[in-house]
């Protein structure tokens, strides 16, 4: 993740994440909220299209991002419900390390 945060690009890869996709979506959304990304969430929903598979909850397979779907996530105005498990702790250290505000 480190890499595609510090705009280097991914060639023929999929990042598979071993949670589900609200979670996944989530997370951007945050990383939008703290300045971490600065591009439009409209290149974020790309991005997670091209990049990136979740794991489906009802079959438990690896799944695909669908533009729809990031949008979706990347928009919503209601929390996830439960807790989320990802930690966004180490974001200043990268927001200091990478000059942002």
């Amino acid at each position: 993740l480190l890499i595609l945060l510090e705009g280097n690009p991914l060639e023929n890869i999929r990042i598979s994440f071993d949670k589900e996709g609200s979670m996944l979506g989530y997370f951007f959304k945050v990383l939008h909220k703290a300045d971490v990304i600065k591009s439009e969430k409209k290149n974020t929903e790309l991005w997670l299209e091209k990049y990136f598979d979740y794991q489906n909850r009802k079959t438990k397979t690896s799944t695909p991002f669908t533009r729809p779907m990031a949008h979706e996530y990347l928009t919503r105005d209601t929390p996830l419900k439960g807790k989320t498990t990802i930690d966004t702790s180490d974001l200043e250290e990268f927001k200091i390390k990478n000059n942002l505000k």
